[in-house]
């Protein structure tokens, strides 16, 4: 047999030169096109379903949401198994398939679930399905701030931009006078106006917020509790203070009304 190859070889010389340059050059084609990693994304097939839940600890979060959404999806077909956690005011359910399954199509057997499992939930608590992303996806992260005022430039008042004053006048003409005002005209800009055009990016798979005005409002009532100072408002903390090496949940509901 060897001999056989080694004699067709030799006779055929030139037919064996152009198959090898073929070969070579379809070898050449496909390593270009390969895609190298140097930390390959092994993630499997999964689901993930988050949920706020604010007036809720650990525990509830846990009997009350968790272990609802949990059950809706056991016995979805594909599934081979789930896997949560719950936290102070808010959770995660994920749920694995198999490789061989649609993706797509698993998303939308886990919403009709979730939509069925809707009435046993708390009224406040909303499970929305997580981006089809995993975890060695890029992260963009920017801010959202007001340009400084140019100290050399005139400032025009009644035109939008920085007053004379130090507030700041919008393009709707509203005047923000203080910061908490700002900060809210700031998560209305991007909620908005930035936000939907990044989600028509290509690629993008979903834009989170990681803080917002509601902190800065939380802060002030806190203030004007300790200080005693007139205010109206109403806040839920909740926290985990650690203690003796150990961590204890609390909840507090802050309520300042006309304190003099």
């Amino acid at each position: 047999m060897i001999s056989r190859i080694l004699s067709f070889s030799v006779q055929a010389r030139w037919f064996v030169v152009l198959i090898t340059a073929i070969v070579a050059a379809y070898g050449f084609y496909e390593v270009a096109r390969l895609p190298i990693d140097a930390l390959p994304d092994i993630t499997n097939k999964q689901v993930q379903i988050n949920f706020l839940a604010p007036t809720l600890g650990p525990e509830e979060v846990e009997k009350r949401v968790t272990f609802s959404i949990e059950t809706a999806l056991s016995g979805l077909a594909g599934v081979e198994s789930t896997r949560s956690f719950s936290r102070n005011g808010y959770g995660q359910v994920t749920a694995i398939f198999r490789e061989d399954t649609n993706l797509y199509f698993m998303r939308q057997q886990v919403a009709e679930r979730l939509a069925q499992a809707k009435p046993n939930l708390p009224p406040d608590v909303e499970p929305q399905l997580g981006p089809v992303s995993t975890g060695l996806g890029e992260i963009f992260m920017y801010t959202v701030e007001f340009a400084k005022p140019d100290q050399q430039a005139s400032v025009r008042d009644g035109e939008p931009g920085w007053q004379s004053d130090g507030s700041y006048l919008t393009i709707e003409g509203e005047k923000l006078t203080d910061e908490v005002a700002r900060l809210a005209y700031l998560r209305s800009v991007q909620d908005w106006i930035i936000r939907p055009q990044l989600r028509r990016v290509s690629g993008v798979a979903d834009i989170d917020v990681a803080l917002s005005e509601t902190q800065q409002a939380v802060d002030e009532l806190s203030q004007l509790s300790r200080d005693g100072k007139n205010g109206h408002g109403c806040a839920l903390v909740a926290g985990n203070p650690p203690k003796g090496g150990t961590e204890r949940c609390f909840g507090t509901l802050h309520r300042n009304r006309g304190h003099s």
